[in-house]
């Protein structure tokens, strides 16, 4: 942590970001499962942190993301600004984050944030059903295909392509591949 000249305050949260939220942020992230937010109302400032660092977004019709940081003075944290840039776009993400624009739900799916848009009083339902179906795919290819999808926001052509030669040999390797491949021949779901 750099905190140069700062008063009680400014320690106390540079403290509460690096203990508390950056974690937070990082196991989300950094998570081998997927991870499932449901959106229901305004996620702002940290919560907006939150759902982007997370795979799947179910938003409600009425959800809506905004940044929340700069009308207070302060700059986007909790991962905000690394995901706003990765998931928006540079101009975009200026735009969320300088001028504090509010991306609604249908927005938010059309830009890819949320990958569904339901009526309020079905989110909790299709959350736990996105949930159960990711439950019942391959662990294994979905711990991995998170790693694939990371490095690639990252890396250059050839880099990604020997990440991804990497992690097929792990998955090939793997009981998964094993039933996956007994399955089709057996004409049945895979029972992961």
């Amino acid at each position: 942590m750099i905190c140069c000249k700062m008063d009680m305050r400014q320690l106390i949260f540079c403290g509460v970001l690096e203990t508390l939220y950056n974690p937070l942020i990082r196991k989300l992230v950094n998570a081998r499962f997927p991870v499932v937010v449901a959106l229901n109302g305004v996620a702002a400032g940290g919560a907006a942190g939150l759902v982007l660092a997370a795979d799947f977004v179910i938003a409600a019709e009425d959800a809506k993301l905004i940044s929340a940081f700069s009308k207070i003075g302060l700059i986007p944290d909790c991962g905000v600004s690394w995901a706003a840039v990765r998931k928006l776009g540079y101009a975009r993400a200026m735009s969320f984050s300088l001028l504090e624009r509010t991306i609604e739900a249908r927005e938010g799916a059309a830009l890819g944030l949320f990958c569904d848009v339901v009526p309020p009083v079905e989110l909790r339902q299709r959350a736990i059903a996105l949930s159960k179906d990711l439950a019942a795919a391959s662990a294994t290819s979905a711990s991995l295909t998170k790693a694939a999808l990371n490095a690639a926001l990252c890396a250059p052509l050839d880099t990604q392509l020997e990440t991804e030669k990497n992690l097929q040999g792990d998955a090939f390797g793997a009981s998964d591949f094993l039933e996956g491949v007994k399955a089709f021949y057996e004409k049945r779901s895979p029972k992961f």
